[in-house]
């Protein structure tokens, strides 16, 4: 057996070995921190574009534009957020230029920007959703244009808003979000620019995402004329800015709506109220119907919708409530006789949808309780075709017409005070009376809406575009003291109309929007301390434009008239008890006159507009009278009830 050698490493060898191990070290320590660093960085860019991200899609998924009238005080669309004046107010965190830029659209003009991050002073709706910690937000906005003649590739120039007097069209007054009439987008287009920034590694750096938002619906592109004619009887060929040839819309957003709140005590887990109060909002849409047409390089199409009603009651938080993780679907909602055609492949004519039978809104919180009804109606005279590359769309809607229809539609508030208020609660449909679609357009509540185009060579060449809307009577509340009940306010007779048609000529082109409505006050006129067998009507008329009708004579105004004679409604013993149709206020808030009717406010001289070459129409209602009630139970205010009649709109477009 042979002797086996053990050896170990020398010194020499060992400082060797770590010489190395150290050069490779110093190398390999910089590359791991770089590393490390830029991971970190790729964190933190991540976590600001998703930010960036959901803060645009909610922007995106906020509606472009509802008129002050219809919601009044409360920020609804993307210009009361994030444009709503042409004013700055810094305690929300909000700037305002009317003379800057805003790279890369062209020009200088007005620029809109709000701070959500750090928070401002006072809470700003425009910022509701979450900020990561530690991270900056910004939104810039601006009104845009197309710059005209087009430029490849696009370009864009700032819009202002009208920022003091005088304003032109269609401003007043200066641009305000809360200003009826002043809320009106600058321009159909605006410029979005998101920017989440942070700090990291001692540097500011930041993630943005932009985006041009409008109106989604289809529109075709305004022609651009070449040049001068030829001679002075030749027409001016149109150089399309877009495919589209013929575009033509007509729509009625509502005949009628009501919207009013409810406000619970207990909480109410099961529909998404984790503390009380539980709140909760209800809209009820009566009549709404569109006609659209369409012909590009590609073909023509032609859409018909109609649906009678459709009501939505939704949960609603308090701004110091927050709502659950996931906000719950809706409370309840329905939709009545909805109907919905397109061509091609298919042309369609007749009636559509329809619906006798009773349906009702009910509220989970209030035990399932009738909220809203409907009553029937049907989608009638329905056109949707393609003829030689011609599209046209046409559609009705009425109430239905059967003899127990009386009693066509209307929503209530069961948390009104029927007693305090002196208000009939005792209709043959067991629900509180607030308002009657009576029998009416004619013969009943309804609307049409037209949308036709015309050959080129035809003698009625056009593209042309109408919506109609009206009804009989409405009844707003209905008073009772003993066996004595009528209804204090009533509307009739009831119509409107909006009217676009687009030619090569603008002398035939052109554009109309009118509506009228004849009301009716019964009152007490005779303040004794007791109710009238026998009350006593006062009427009027209101008319879009011109003068008014105030008992049969002409005035200016005649819901003026109204405010000024303030009808006495309800005569009791005591003076306190008295109850008139318009709510008066001292100027410190508190209640002088106890009332029905908060605001009646009529939107007159509605917007019509025919472009220099007579080929882009438009015209709209938006919104011809708006009654606000006094809150029907004063304790709760949320049982304010707001009633809107008549939004319809039209345009077209001939770009052939």
């Amino acid at each position: 057996m042979g002797w086996r050698r053990q050896a170990g490493f020398s010194l020499l060898e060992v400082l060797a070995a770590l010489g190395v191990f150290a050069v490779v070290t110093l190398g390999v320590v910089p590359l791991l921190g770089s590393a490390l660093k830029a991971s970190s960085t790729s964190r933190s860019e991540t976590v600001a574009e998703e930010a960036a991200r959901t803060i645009m899609e909610r922007i995106q998924g906020t509606k472009w534009y509802v008129s002050y009238d219809a919601k009044p005080n409360k920020r609804v669309d993307i210009l009361d957020l994030y444009y709503p004046q042409a004013a700055s107010n810094s305690a929300m965190g909000q700037s305002f230029s009317s003379n800057a830029a805003n790279a890369p659209l062209v020009g200088t003009g007005g620029v809109f920007t709000t701070t959500c991050a750090p928070p401002p002073v006072t809470a700003n709706p425009a910022c509701n959703f979450e900020v990561p910690e530690g991270h900056t937000v910004t939104i810039k906005t601006s009104f845009i244009r197309k710059r005209t003649p087009a430029t490849t590739p696009e370009t864009y120039e700032i819009v202002t808003p009208c920022v003091s007097l005088p304003c032109s069209t269609p401003y007043t007054a200066p641009y305000a979000w809360n200003s009826q009439g002043n809320d009106m987008p600058a321009a159909t287009l605006m410029d979005v620019n998101v920017t989440v920034g942070w700090t990291q590694h001692s540097r500011d750096r930041s993630f943005s995402l932009r985006a041009i938002l409008g109106e989604r619906k289809f529109s075709a592109t305004r022609a651009v004329d070449a040049g001068p004619s030829p001679t002075a009887s030749a027409s001016t060929a149109p150089v399309s800015t877009g495919v589209a040839t013929i575009h033509g819309n007509a729509s009625v957003d509502y005949v009628m709506q009501g919207q009013t709140g409810y406000s619970v005590g207990t909480a109410q887990p099961a529909t998404g109220c984790p503390a009380a109060p539980c709140r909760s909002e209800m809209t009820a849409t009566f009549g709404m119907s569109e006609s659209t047409i369409n012909a590009e390089d590609t073909g023509s199409t032609a859409d018909q919708t109609n649906t009678v009603a459709q009501f939505r009651m939704v949960r609603t938080y308090a701004t110091n409530q927050a709502p659950p993780p996931t906000p719950p679907p809706d409370l309840d909602s329905l939709t009545k006789s909805a109907s919905v055609k397109h061509a091609p492949p298919y042309s369609f004519t007749g009636v559509d949808q329809v619906s006798p039978t009773t349906e009702y809104l009910d509220h989970p919180d209030l035990a399932g309780a009738d909220q809203a009804m409907v009553f029937g109606g049907e989608n009638r005279n329905l056109k949707v075709d393609i003829a030689g590359e011609l599209p046209q769309a046409e559609g009705a809607f009425q109430t239905y017409g059967s003899t127990s229809g009386l009693i066509e539609g209307y929503f209530t508030n069961s948390l009104t005070d029927f007693s305090g208020m002196r208000l009939d609660n005792s209709t043959s449909l067991g629900m509180a009376y607030f308002q009657r679609i009576g029998t009416a357009y004619p013969g009943r509540l309804g609307n049409l809406t037209k949308a036709n185009s015309y050959g080129l060579t035809a003698p009625n060449r056009a593209v042309e575009t109408q919506a109609s809307v009206g009804f009989g009577s409405l009844h707003l509340f209905r008073f009772k003291s003993g066996s004595k009940t009528w209804t204090p306010l009533l509307f009739n007779s009831s119509t409107g109309s909006v009217n676009c048609k687009s030619t090569a000529n603008p002398a035939t082109a052109s554009a109309t929007a009118t509506w009228s409505l004849n009301w009716q006050v019964n009152y007490d006129n005779n303040p004794n301390s007791a109710v009238p067998n026998t009350p006593t009507p006062v009427t009027g008329r209101i008319n879009s434009t011109g003068s008014d009708l105030y008992n049969g004579a002409p005035v200016a105004d005649s819901i003026a008239s109204l405010k000024a004679l303030n009808p006495l409604i309800y005569d009791d013993s005591v003076a306190a008890n008295d109850i008139y149709l318009f709510e008066k206020r001292n100027a410190d808030g508190s209640l002088a006159q106890k009332g029905y009717i908060a605001d009646m406010i009529a939107l007159r001289n509605p917007p019509t507009s025919v472009s220099a070459d007579g080929r882009t129409t438009s015209a709209s209602i938006d919104g011809a009278l708006r009654i606000d009630s006094t809150a029907l139970n004063p304790t709760i205010p949320e049982t304010q009830t707001s009633i809107s009649v008549f939004k319809a709109s039209c345009e077209a477009t001939d770009n052939r």
